[in-house]
C-alpha cells in the first residue's frame, strides 16, 4: 500500500512541475517565447518559401523536356493528279496520288533550353534579394514579440513589488484605526476624524483589491504572450531590486530589424524594375524535336501502313514587338512600387529615431529620477511612522497624519513606477 501511495505521490509531483513555467530572469523569457510561439514558427516557414523561391526561378534556366502523342483521322487528304507513264501506265492517262493515310500516330520528343534569358536572370536576381528579407522578417517579428513580453514581463514584476507596499500599509492603516477609535472613546477625536480614518482604511482596502486584480491581469497577459496555456502557472524568481542596469549602448536606427527590412524591400523593388524592363529584350533558346509518325489506310490492318521518322535542331529567336502597352504598364508599376519603398523605408527610419529618442529620454529621466524617488520614499515612510507614534502619544492632530500619508502615498508610487521606467526603458533599448 506505501509503494503505491510513493508512486501516487511522485505522480502528483510531476503533474504539479509541468504545471509550472519558473522564469528567473527576462532572458528565460526571450528564449520561451522563441521556442515555442507561433508567430515565431510562422516567419521561419516564411523564410523558407523565400529560398524555396529561389530553386524555382533558377529552374526556368535549365532545359526543358516535352514528351508529345498525337491520334488524329484526317477526313479529307490532299490529291494530286500525276502523269501515269510515271507508274508504267499508258501515255496521255493521269493517276491520282493521295497525300498521306488517313489514319495518323505519333509520338516524340521536344527539347528547349534558354541561352539568352535576361529576364529570367534578373527575375532569380530579384528572388535573391527578395531570400533576404526572410530573416529581416523573422527578427522583426521577434522584435515585436518581445517587446510586448517585457512589457508584461515588468509589469507583473512591479505588481509583485507594490503589493507588499499595500499590505504593509493595510497593516498601518488598522493600527491608525484602532489609535483612532481609542482616541474617540477618550473624547479626544470626533466620530467625523473616526469617520475619516475608515474611509482612508477603507481606501487601502480597496487598492489592493485593484492591485491583486491587476497583478492576475499581468499574469494572464504574459501568459498570453508566451503562449503559454491557463492552467499553467508562471513563477517569477525575478525582482526589481535585484537587477544590477548598466547603461545600454547607444543604438542605431538603421540597424533596427525594421529599417533593415524597409530596406531590403526597396533593394528588391530595384531589382522588380530591372527585371520588368529585361522583358523587353528578345530572348534565344536552343530548341530540338525528334518525331515518329505511324500512317495507315485501315487501323485494323497492320500490313498497310506508313512509318517514318524526323529530328530537328536550331536556335529560336523571339523578340516581342507589340503588346499592347502591357509590358511598359508593369514597368511603370514596377516604378510607382519603388517609390513607395523608398517613402516606406524613409518613414520607418525616421520612426525608429523617434521612438530610440523618446525611449532615450525616458530611460534617462528614471535613471536620474532613481536616487531621489528612492530617498523621498524612505523619507516619507519614516515620517508616516513617526506621525503615527505623535498621534498615538497625542503630540499632533490627525490632520498631519493625512497629509503625511498623502505624501508617503505619492512618494511610493513614484519610487515604484520610477522603478519600472528604468528597467523597462533599458529592456527596450537592448531590443
Amino acid at each position: 500500500m506505501k509503494i503505491w501511495t510513493l508512486i501516487l505521490l511522485f505522480f502528483l509531483i510531476q503533474q504539479n512541475l509541468v504545471s509550472q513555467v519558473t522564469l528567473q530572469s527576462l532572458d528565460d523569457a526571450y528564449r520561451l517565447l522563441e521556442a515555442q510561439h507561433s508567430k515565431v514558427k510562422l516567419a521561419a516557414a516564411q523564410s523558407e518559401e523565400l529560398i524555396n523561391e529561389i530553386g524555382i526561378q533558377r529552374a526556368g534556366m535549365w532545359p526543358t523536356v516535352k514528351l508529345n502523342s498525337n491520334a488524329d483521322y484526317n477526313l479529307n487528304l490532299p490529291v494530286q493528279l500525276i502523269p501515269a507513264e510515271i507508274f508504267g501506265g499508258p501515255a496521255g492517262t493521269f493517276r491520282k496520288v493521295q497525300f498521306g493515310q488517313p489514319w495518323v500516330l505519333g509520338a516524340g520528343i521536344d527539347i528547349q533550353w534558354p541561352i539568352v534569358q535576361i529576364e529570367k536572370w534578373r527575375d532569380i536576381q530579384s528572388a535573391r534579394i527578395a531570400a533576404t528579407q526572410g530573416p529581416l522578417r523573422e527578427k522583426l517579428e521577434l522584435e515585436q514579440l518581445k517587446s510586448t513580453v517585457l512589457q508584461r514581463y515588468y509589469q507583473a514584476l512591479f505588481w509583485e513589488a507594490y503589493y507588499p507596499y499595500l499590505t504593509e500599509l493595510r497593516s498601518q492603516a488598522d493600527s491608525l484605526y484602532r489609535v483612532a477609535e481609542d482616541k474617540k472613546s477618550q473624547s479626544i477625536i470626533s466620530a467625523f476624524d473616526l469617520n475619516r480614518v475608515e474611509a482612508l482604511r477603507q481606501q487601502i482596502y480597496q487598492q489592493i483589491v485593484d492591485a491583486t486584480h491587476q497583478k492576475e491581469m499581468a499574469y494572464l497577459q504574459l501568459k498570453a504572450s508566451l503562449q503559454i496555456p491557463e492552467n499553467q502557472e508562471i513563477i517569477l524568481s525575478d525582482s526589481l531590486s535585484q537587477m544590477l542596469l548598466t547603461i545600454p549602448p547607444s543604438v542605431d536606427a538603421s540597424q533596427r530589424p525594421g529599417v533593415q527590412l524597409a530596406l531590403a524591400q526597396k533593394d528588391w523593388s530595384i531589382a522588380k524594375v530591372d527585371a520588368r524592363r529585361a522583358s523587353l529584350y528578345p530572348t534565344l533558346s536552343a530548341v530540338g524535336r525528334y518525331q515518329f509518325q505511324w500512317q495507315s489506310g485501315d487501323l485494323f490492318d497492320g500490313d498497310q501502313y506508313i512509318g517514318f521518322d524526323y529530328g530537328t535542331v536550331g536556335l529560336s529567336l523571339q523578340w516581342q514587338i507589340f503588346s499592347g502597352g502591357l509590358k511598359q504598364r508593369q514597368i511603370e508599376k514596377a516604378s510607382i512600387q519603388l517609390k513607395q519603398s523608398q517613402y516606406q523605408y524613409d518613414h520607418t527610419l525616421s520612426e525608429a529615431n523617434n521612438q530610440i529618442a523618446q525611449w532615450t529620454s525616458a530611460f534617462n529621466e528614471a535613471q536620474a529620477n532613481y536616487e531621489i524617488t528612492a530617498r523621498r520614499f524612505q523619507l516619507t515612510q519614516s515620517n508616516l511612522e513617526l506621525a503615527v507614534l505623535r498621534l498615538n502619544e497625542g503630540y499632533s492632530p490627525l490632520d498631519e497624519y493625512f497629509q503625511v500619508y498623502q505624501d508617503y502615498s505619492s512618494a511610493a508610487q513614484a519610487f515604484f513606477q520610477n522603478r519600472l521606467n528604468l528597467h523597462l526603458y533599458h529592456a527596450l533599448l537592448q531590443l
